[in-house]
């Protein structure tokens, strides 16, 4: 018995279990007798976690690698094609044993309304209804499961701090997928999605998740959070980076005063300059880091985001440019949008993220839109849109109400999270996606 206790005190440490899921997730789908091995230590762990809230966290860890935790390298008949089916079976047992134990539950009208809206028009563009519909109910109940057991069970900033390390500790292990699986896009460093745009915005998250999670000490937190801001330089997102680079600095002013805030900004502009003035070989990421600076400043004639518009002003054709072809986009694609009949134009039926009309929009203009909220408008129209931003809205001013009474940091680092996956809605396309639902029900 007492060797049994002790393997069980060990799989039920939290750094273990982290460490270890981190390994699950890095490792997975690389060939078969790993798959097995991995996908029953994965059973095993939650198994022996069910009753502790790292087993709550794991959810939002699996929204990093939702991809990467996918395989057709399995048992057929015995195993899932994901890890994330079998969390979502012992979740289920973790909600029983809860609800055995009588346990309380605090709810949130605001988390429920915003996830009745993603269940209800997620019928406006589904293309079949476990993809959409199915998709959103389940993702919501177990966004608001975890929400409403932590508000009554666990003290809040103890609740957020865990939280914000496991999204910051995930994201550090998306740039190491990166790196480790060499995956980059015209040399620019990408994450658990092939695209350094959204792994910018995961990086951004990470970070300031980082900079109010309570699993770490304070030398490692200082450590993830430098390793994430350097992998976020080097998806070489120019905007990714100005926008973190803004919210940080709001950051800094909440939490450290104007005086620490004009060290921060000096320190950043000093960066800045050493990171251009640097000498670099062509080809190396420094090299083209600083190609992707000068762009403000340094116009390329030749450049495919400046060829095609004679009726643009100079000032047009230079937001073209340093948005990289953006500022056609939203243009273009809010003409398409204003030519749909009146009925959709209010209440959507347009799926420009998956089917056929996202392709004939895509054979078009060459891609998506990259802005999260024209996407919604043709997607469930301007009434349920403007819905959303009304209550994305208010659970924005309900987080800063609670940050002004307690001035926790936890708190506020949960509203820059948001204001992350916000604002970043206006340069990418990830509506609705996973982790778009998730961080918006926070």
């Amino acid at each position: 018995m007492k060797a049994v206790k002790r393997i069980l005190a060990f799989l039920q440490n939290d750094i273990y279990y982290y460490l270890c899921l981190g390994l699950i997730v890095l490792a997975y789908d690389l060939n078969l007798g790993l798959n097995i091995f991995l996908y029953v230590l994965f059973i095993i762990n939650l198994g022996a976690n069910i009753r502790k809230e790292s087993v709550l966290y794991t959810f939002f860890a699996l929204v990093f690698f939702e991809v990467q935790v996918h395989s057709d390298l399995v048992l057929s008949g015995w195993m899932f094609t994901s890890l994330v089916q079998v969390y979502y079976i012992v979740f289920a047992v973790r909600v029983i044993i809860d609800v055995c134990k009588k346990s309380k539950y605090k709810l949130d009208v605001i988390a429920i309304l915003l996830a009745l809206w993603f269940a209800a028009t997620a019928v406006r563009y589904q293309t079949d209804f476990s993809s959409g519909v199915v998709f959103m109910v389940k993702n919501a109940a177990v966004v608001l499961y975890i929400l409403f057991y932590l508000k009554a069970n666990v003290e809040r900033n103890r609740a957020l701090g865990g939280l914000l390390g496991v999204i910051a500790l995930f994201t550090l292990f998306a740039g190491v997928y990166a790196l480790t699986r060499s995956i980059y896009w015209d040399n620019r460093l990408c994450s658990t999605i092939h695209d350094p745009n959204y792994s910018a915005m995961f990086y951004g998250l990470g970070l300031f998740a980082s900079l109010g999670a309570t699993l770490f000490k304070k030398w490692l937190k200082i450590v993830i959070s430098v390793c994430l801001s350097g992998l976020l330089l080097f998806t070489m997102s120019i905007t990714g980076i100005f926008l973190t680079g803004i919210i940080l600095v709001v950051y800094f002013l909440m939490t450290k005063g104007i005086k620490r805030v004009a060290i921060v900004v000096g320190i950043l502009v000093a960066l800045l300059a050493g990171i251009l003035l640097m000498p670099t070989r062509e080809g190396t990421a420094f090299y083209n880091l600083q190609n992707r600076i000068n762009k403000f400043y340094v116009i390329d004639e030749s450049d495919y985001t400046l060829v095609g518009h004679d009726d643009y002003t100079k000032t047009q054709l230079y937001l073209n440019y340093i948005t990289n072809n953006r500022y056609y986009l939203t243009q273009a694609y809010k003409e398409t949008f204003s030519k749909l009949p009146t009925e959709e134009k209010l209440f959507g039926g347009n799926n420009v993220m998956t089917g056929e009309y996202r392709d004939q929009l895509v054979a078009q203009y060459s891609t998506v839109s990259h802005n999260s909220y024209i996407d919604m408008a043709f997607m469930v129209g301007l009434v349920f849109t403007a819905v959303l931003i009304l209550l994305i809205l208010l659970r924005m001013g309900q987080l800063i109400k609670e940050y002004r009474k307690s001035r926790s940091r936890q708190v506020l680092c949960l509203l820059l999270l948001k204001a992350v996956v916000i604002i970043f809605g206006l340069t990418i396309s990830y509506f609705p996606y996973r982790y778009f639902i998730v961080f918006m029900l926070l």
